[in-house]
């Protein structure tokens, strides 16, 4: 794999001969990367075709070292930095239409413009969707997406000659990958069963002291949330969830019920994958537990470029 050193316009000028290490996925994860380089007048670099790339925007130098560390966030980092405000006079972004219309109108100002959205129709039609006050970018365009089974991808393609470098954003449906049984998957997979999460959350909202909203949400037998209590006794595990912010009693329970999940006792997936496989973030990982299928997202891709050579490492939510 090239990396390839482009200007502040994002022109191409020539070629990185260097080790890096990328990690990309939801705004928990870093999107950043990190290499050791000789100075140079490059302002970032990228890899065609794919997401790796961003500019320099840390450099620590050691006096009589011919390298210099440089970090900067990914292309999929700039999108944790901005937020979703919703428009003057409305209380809340709420979007509608294909995903990738949404998402133009969505980048339309973000990095004056940077993101490139194609004109295309992605197939996945937003109705009426709501986003979190302030939510960051990352975060509210990947949940928004997955709730129809769609995921962001993000590439940067070779330009013509004398062109800059367009980042290209957009929808596409989410693949799920892998087999029913751990030997039919063509990835190396391990399964870890965790049952020491936490099985009922107590969510306080809007209000004050003995007045605050409060919903006690709990873990069924089949994982499943709601507000009937399952485990008693020796086997409940409690936590608290404190969203004072909340602007209603069913947004409490929304954000009350994706904070219990992260949570709760869980099958954990980790998946390493060879040189020529890739899974995105965003796409699924099926396996199985003791004749139990589990299927989970990724949540974080973690790339090591040495010598030209990709080696990936992916990280999965804990959901079953």
């Amino acid at each position: 794999m090239e990396l390839i050193a482009i200007d502040a316009q994002l022109h191409e000028i020539g070629y990185l001969v260097t080790d890096v290490d990328i990690e990309v996925g939801t705004s928990a994860a870093l999107n950043n990367f990190e290499m050791n380089i000789p100075p140079i007048e490059a302002a970032g670099f990228y890899a065609e075709g794919t997401e790796y790339g961003g500019f320099f925007e840390y450099i620590s130098e050691k006096s009589g070292s011919s390298t210099a560390k440089r970090k900067g966030w990914t292309w999929r980092g700039l999108l944790s930095q901005d937020i979703i405000e919703p428009p003057e006079g409305s209380d809340y972004r709420i979007v509608s239409g294909d995903a990738n219309a949404v998402l133009s109108s969505l980048l339309a100002n973000v990095l004056g413009g940077f993101f490139v959205v194609p004109d295309t129709v992605s197939g996945c039609t937003i109705n009426s969707y709501q986003f979190p006050l302030y939510v960051n970018l990352l975060d509210g365009i990947s949940d928004m997406l997955a709730e129809y089974g769609y995921r962001l991808s993000i590439h940067a393609e070779k330009p013509a000659a004398g062109d800059p470098v367009a980042v290209t954003v957009e929808a596409v449906e989410a693949e799920t990958v892998g087999g029913t049984a751990n030997e039919d998957s063509p990835y190396e997979i391990t399964i870890t069963d965790d049952h020491m999460g936490i099985n009922h959350l107590v969510c306080m909202g809007a209000g004050e002291l003995q007045n605050r909203q409060r919903v006690d949400l709990y873990v069924g037998q089949d994982s499943e949330v709601s507000e009937i209590q399952y485990f008693t006794g020796f086997s409940e595990r409690k936590a608290y969830y404190d969203y004072g912010s909340v602007e209603s009693l069913d947004e409490l329970k929304k954000h009350g019920t994706k904070r219990l999940k992260e949570l709760a006792s869980s099958k954990k997936v980790e998946v390493s994958a060879k040189a020529g496989q890739s899974i995105e973030v965003g796409d699924k990982v099926q396996a199985a537990l003791r004749g139990n299928v589990v299927v989970t997202p990724i949540v974080r891709k973690i790339v090591k470029i040495s010598q030209g050579v990709e080696s990936v490492n992916y990280k999965t939510s804990k959901e079953t």
